[in-house]
């Protein structure tokens, strides 16, 4: 049997924003919707 959880990350888009959240982390982040934002997404 595996210890290894599943990590599922949703991200809903809208103009100014990226709203991500990390299930089942629970951890909630936003970013500008800009290629600033972009980068610092993905870091």
């Amino acid at each position: 049997m595996s210890d290894n959880l599943s990590q599922t990350i949703g991200i809903d888009i809208s103009k100014a924003s990226l709203d991500c959240h990390a299930h089942p982390a629970g951890a909630e982040r936003q970013f500008a919707n800009t290629a600033k934002g972009h980068k610092a997404s993905i870091a």
